[in-house]
């Protein structure tokens, strides 16, 4: 799960220094073109107190050698420890895959809980998706689902997703349907648009509408999303046979095994699996 949340990458300054916030910038501009000279503007910004610049050089070092990758992860609890939010969450982040230091998963639900109770919306659902689990914590899903609410209410599109998830389950939380489609509207995620086309087809906190399913499993299908792409075909096949079978194949292509089983109770060929997902 932990591979679903990208680190931070920080690209403004909030230093109050004018120089450094200038040097700042130069730097950032050039780290593709002049990489060597990006580090070293960067690393003078760090001599000067700029945590943003210890986040910045860690998001590059990350992808290096295993000693750059270890100075990343110095970097980043160096810039966390000084009331950093992005170097919060991502010594955290580093912590749940292991980079730079040995993976703890117990430590990096404690990184993702001081960034979450800073307010940070990514690693307030990063934690309640430790908390769901299991990971590093007791799984506990009330918890899992005050995070989870809180990142939703800060805007963070998985985390509306997630949250209402919860709502639709009546997991950790009071079941309500019409309270979860407000939140997957909100988020428009792939996963989102599925869950509201159950809900509309079902008519379940939602007004009972089969056109209006249809139309959010397919903007969900367009995203690349399988099972919209399965739930679709499903629908339509007797429609739309030529449309429902390229779906089947489509999600197929993915790794789906509903779309796999109905390719083959079609007496369709069964495409190579290209990516492992849904």
């Amino acid at each position: 799960m932990f591979q679903e949340f990208m680190m931070d990458i920080v690209t403004e300054c909030r230093n109050p220094d004018p120089d450094v916030k200038d040097a700042f910038d130069k730097a950032i501009k050039l780290k593709e073109e002049n990489p060597s000279e990006s580090e070293k503007i960067l690393r003078a910004c760090i001599s000067k107190g700029c945590t943003d610049s210890m986040v910045a050089l860690g998001n590059i070092l990350s992808t290096g050698t295993d000693e750059q990758k270890k100075e990343s992860f110095k970097l980043f609890t160096e810039a966390g420890n000084a009331g950093n939010i992005h170097g919060l969450r991502n010594s955290g982040y580093a912590l749940a895959l292991g980079i730079g230091c040995s993976k703890n998963k117990t430590a990096a639900a404690e990184w993702y809980k001081r960034a979450a109770e800073a307010g940070h919306a990514k690693a307030q659902c990063n934690l309640g998706v430790l908390y769901s689990y299991g990971n590093g914590v007791s799984q506990n899903d009330e918890e899992a689902a005050k995070w989870y609410k809180m990142s939703a209410e800060n805007g963070y599109s998985r985390g509306q997703t997630n949250y209402g998830e919860y709502l639709i389950y009546g997991r950790g939380v009071k079941k309500d349907a019409a309270e979860a489609a407000k939140w997957f509207e909100a988020s428009g995620s792939n996963r989102a648009l599925f869950h509201l086309a159950e809900l509309y087809l079902a008519g379940d906190g939602v007004p009972q509408s089969r056109d209006k399913a249809i139309e959010f499993l397919k903007s969900s299908s367009d995203g690349g999303y399988a099972k919209a792409m399965t739930f679709l075909a499903s629908l339509i096949i007797n429609e739309d046979r030529v449309y429902a079978e390229s779906l089947y194949t489509k999600a197929a292509e993915k790794g789906n095994q509903t779309a796999i089983d109905a390719l083959r109770n079609l007496g369709l060929p069964i495409p190579c699996v290209k990516k492992m997902r849904n």
